[in-house]
């Protein structure tokens, strides 16, 4: 018998929006894009484009269709724990972009509500597992293949063709900690099963001094002491000169990995005069297009399959909280305590 397609609603169609809505449309086996939300003209454009039968400039009227089964949000930042909440109130399984919001009394609350909401499943747009590289390493942490990871190195740079791009989106992005680090510091929570107790963050605008204007650097740093013992180090850079990078070290005490540390376009390597030339990805959506695949597909699949664990959602949390203290740590350069809500189970 074939299997009824789980139906799907996009929230929110900028750049990141149209990524997740052209793979629902023809890649995500189990899932069939049934409407489309924005606030201006763009979701009835492409629903006319793509022939989706439902499109709207209202949410609540898009999750008060009773066809839809799942809704993706891609909305800002700062609206993303109501909108979550919302869509759990109707009924929707959710997939929302990271970060969980900006405000932490807003998440704190989304968190402890979502307990109420058993039978639904909530994923957060933490795609960098869902890459081969990076998921092909935690396989090995998780086989013991280097003993008991005790440092991990993560280096995230955006190509700095694209600043002008930065100067625009930038101030209302939460800051590179929030933005770029997010998904550094979800890898480090992955690979040790531990959260951080302790950060120091560094950085400046080094080449570009809007970034001071919302109290911002070009490039940023941060030190993590985690509850178990470990360090991370996580740097952050709006000015790549080769295109985007996304690398990762991990050394344990049996052994060292490295992903990404010619995180190229492809294998070909160009010999000339300028030397060994590799090619790499112009932007994220080039580098990570099979996780953004990945992880659709497997938020389809655990609707399917009933999977409704919430730990990435309190993962999720905790992502913001330490990235929240990084960044204070940023303006006044001080070791900052990481202090948790008690009802918070610390790994």
């Amino acid at each position: 018998m074939k299997k009824a397609k789980i139906k799907v609603g996009v929230l929110g169609l900028g750049r990141m929006g149209l990524s997740h809505a052209e793979n629902l449309l023809d890649k995500i086996q189990n899932a069939e894009l049934i409407a489309l939300c924005s606030l201006d003209e763009t979701a009835k454009n492409y629903a006319k484009l793509w022939n989706i039968p439902f499109w709207y400039n209202s949410y609540e009227k898009m999750l008060e269709n009773q066809e839809i089964d799942a809704v993706i949000i891609v909305s800002p930042t700062p609206y993303h724990p109501q909108n979550i909440l919302d869509a759990l109130r109707a009924k929707k399984h959710v997939f929302c972009e990271k970060p969980l919001g900006t405000n932490l009394e807003e998440i704190y609350n989304l968190v402890k509500l979502a307990k109420n909401y058993q039978n639904q499943v909530i994923q957060i747009g933490f795609m960098r597992r869902y890459d081969k590289d990076f998921n092909y390493a935690k396989q090995l942490v998780d086989q013991n293949q280097i003993g008991k990871v005790f440092y991990i190195r993560t280096l995230s740079q955006d190509p700095e063709k694209d600043i002008k791009n930065m100067f625009y989106f930038g101030p209302t992005s939460g800051g590179q900690f929030i933005d770029v680090g997010a998904h550094d510091l979800d890898l480090m929570i992955w690979y040790l099963n531990s959260y951080p107790k302790r950060v120091w963050s560094l950085g400046d605008a080094y080449k570009y001094q809007e970034f001071r204007t919302w109290n911002d650097g070009d490039v940023v740093a941060a030190m993590f002491e985690f509850h178990n013992g470990s360090i991370g180090i996580m740097t952050a850079s709006r000015i790549g000169p080769q295109g985007y990078q996304a690398q990762a070290e991990l050394i344990g005490t049996t052994g060292h990995l490295n992903i990404g540390l010619i995180d190229a376009k492809n294998n070909v390597i160009s010999l000339n005069s300028a030397g060994a030339v590799h090619n790499y990805h112009r932007n994220f959506n080039s580098r990570f297009k099979d996780a953004y695949i990945a992880e659709l597909d497997d938020f389809v699949n655990k609707i399917i399959e009933k999977n409704y664990d919430k730990t990435q959602l309190e993962e999720a949390l905790v992502n913001i909280i330490v990235l929240k203290k990084a960044q204070e740590s940023f303006q006044d350069k001080q070791i900052k305590e990481i202090n948790y809500p008690d009802w918070l189970e610390i790994k």
